[in-house]
């Protein structure tokens, strides 16, 4: 059952007393960072091409890539997958809420990604990430 919120006419899908979300696209956009490790066997086309299918998942659900960070090949704590190293890579990005398990999906389905984790970001680095690529959206 819908409710609506009196003030604006919006429908509400959940009212809860944690969180509010809206039925309207692109109004809850937050902010997330995924460290994702690749197969270090990967030569640079395949990296390439791995880490554009996870930006095309993002983007293809109305997100945004803020950044992308590729800390390089390091060795890995313990063996993923028999892998004792990995490429890694960092991206923040915004999306909304519910369509993280298509992210999700992509990661577990893509053979390049070993291992990922998505997270929300909560930390003032991300909030002045995030505040600098408005700014360079707005003036460009």
């Amino acid at each position: 059952m819908a409710h609506y919120l009196w003030l604006i006419a919006i429908p509400v899908l959940e009212i809860s007393s944690r969180t509010l979300f809206v039925q309207r696209k692109g109004l809850f956009m937050r902010l997330y960072e995924a460290l994702y490790i690749l197969d270090p066997r990967l030569d640079e086309e395949n990296r390439s091409q791995t880490i554009d299918r996870f930006n095309n998942s993002v983007t293809g659900f109305g997100g945004k890539i803020v950044k992308i960070d590729p800390w390089g090949k390091k060795r890995l704590a313990y063996a993923v997958k028999g892998h004792l190293d990995g490429y890694y890579v960092l991206t923040y990005f915004q999306a909304e809420p519910n369509h993280l398990h298509e992210v999700d999906r992509i990661c577990l389905i893509t053979e390049g990604i070993i291992r990922h984790l998505v997270v929300r970001s909560e930390s003032p680095q991300a909030a002045e990430l995030l505040a600098k690529a408005e700014l360079l959206a707005k003036a460009e």
